[in-house]
């Protein structure tokens, strides 16, 4: 595309354009009316349920879960929820710089661990334990980590 000087110098000499300037208010009303009808467009439509639908839904979710869940697996799965508090724990320690503390938190951590991996062992390896056991070794490979890290020094 090549430039042409005089339409240029045409576009100079006539000065501004002949646009339609619009108000604030004016600019305010349109944004409104564009985003309530960007919203009706987007929010699903919701069918109100009755409290009856609802306990009934809630009852067979907890059935199900149930069923699936074996009470040694629960177990663990409690086992999982109180070791990830202690990393809650060990990280908010980390940013006291109280390492004495953050080593005993990890200790505390590696020796659930080590509980947990027992009893899945104990439990057998049925599938929805191996997605568990997976887990139990992630939660173990994050701490021995951890712990190579304050020995090294890293955090002094």
């Amino acid at each position: 595309m090549k430039i042409n000087f005089e339409e240029i110098r045409k576009g100079i000499q006539q000065g501004p354009s002949k646009r339609k300037s619009i108000s604030s208010q004016d600019f305010d009303q349109l944004l409104k009316k564009e985003i309530a009808e960007d919203t009706e467009k987007t929010s699903p439509q919701q069918v109100p349920l009755s409290q009856i639908e609802l306990a009934n839904i809630e009852a067979a979710m907890r059935l199900e879960e149930k069923q699936n869940i074996s009470p040694n697996q629960e177990k663990i799965m409690k086992g999982i929820e109180a070791n990830l508090d202690n990393w809650e724990k060990y990280s908010q320690q980390l940013t006291q710089n109280n390492l004495k503390t953050c080593f005993n938190t990890l200790e505390n951590i590696l020796n659930e661990v080590s509980q947990m991996e027992l009893q899945i062992k104990a439990n057998g390896e049925n599938p929805p334990n191996k997605q568990v056991s997976s887990l139990v070794k992630e939660l173990k490979i994050m701490a021995m980590a951890e712990k190579a890290r304050i020995l090294r020094g890293d955090y002094s």
